[in-house]
């Protein structure tokens, strides 16, 4: 598990510039409110939820799920002080209905509105240990019985901010970024594409790619590598060293390219891109 943060002394948060840090004390002896509780992706932004679906569906790749609060809470009932871990069962993750490990912190520091540099608090986040399956149902909740505010109070649930999330993660294919025109800009020029989880580790030998020229199909040889930076991010480039100007380049997956826990596709799935035409 993850250690906590120590508070910053008031002094400290002072001179930092209190109303810009976002280090500002919760008052120790107010009742503790849950004000948020959110999904993170894996870009740190909260997933918001479309009021008009039926069902909250979510990015498998989850960096963790936090909780905040209005005041901070009580250690005993949470923090193995000597440690300096969390105690478990604190926050309670179920994945396709079987518990799933977490590893859970708590951090005193910040401010539940005030939090420009640092972020929102006191809080608590736990991060799914392996990350998440795609199409799957998950069920994550805090342990509210254990949460009390220095003044002995327990927290405070308002019906507008549940202490439990249930949804479905999406599944596993290519991510269509609609507000990005997919065009290679030149016949040198990489093709880039993400998918939605972290996938298998034999991914690359699921893709196919294409070349279309009015109305001639050839199959491609290409390179296909994860970025170092985001696994589920991949560059293809063509063996012969450039693609053909004015083409459309079909990447496809195959029904069984499957992510890192094995959920496959399900069916043959692709995207196209175009080839900007020569000047």
């Amino acid at each position: 598990m993850l250690g906590f943060e120590k508070p910053l002394p008031r002094v400290a948060c002072l001179a930092g510039a209190l109303w810009l840090s976002g280090c500002i004390e919760a008052d120790k002896a107010g009742t503790p409110h849950l004000v948020a509780f959110d999904i993170i992706d894996a870009t740190g932004a909260p997933v918001m939820r479309d009021p008009d679906a039926a069902v909250f569906t979510a990015t498998p790749r989850v960096s963790s799920f936090t909780a905040v609060f209005d005041h901070v809470l009580d250690f005993t009932q949470i923090l193995n002080v000597d440690a300096g871990t969390t105690l478990p069962g604190l926050v309670n993750l179920t994945v396709k209905g079987a518990p799933t490990e977490v590893s859970t912190a708590y951090t005193v520091n910040g401010h539940h509105k005030y939090h420009f540099i640092t972020s929102a608090g006191p809080n608590i986040t736990a991060m799914p240990m392996g990350g998440l399956p795609s199409a799957a149902s998950v069920v994550v909740a805090l342990d509210v019985a254990r949460l009390r505010g220095h003044n002995g109070q327990p927290v405070v649930i308002d019906p507008a901010v549940p202490a439990q999330i249930s949804f479905e993660t999406l599944p596993f294919g290519f991510i269509e970024e609609m507000d990005k025109p997919r065009v290679i800009s030149g016949v040198s020029q990489p093709l880039v594409f993400s998918v939605s989880n972290i996938p298998e580790a034999a991914f690359a030998t699921k893709v196919t790619v294409t070349s279309t020229v009015e109305t001639v199909v050839t199959p491609v040889d290409v390179t296909v590598t994860a970025s170092v930076d985001d696994p589920a991010s991949f560059t293809v480039v063509p063996t012969a060293g450039m693609w053909t100007a004015g083409a459309v380049i079909t990447v496809a997956l195959a029904a069984d390219a499957a992510d890192a826990f094995g959920v496959a596709v399900g069916q043959p799935t692709s995207i196209q891109f175009t080839v900007a035409a020569a000047p």
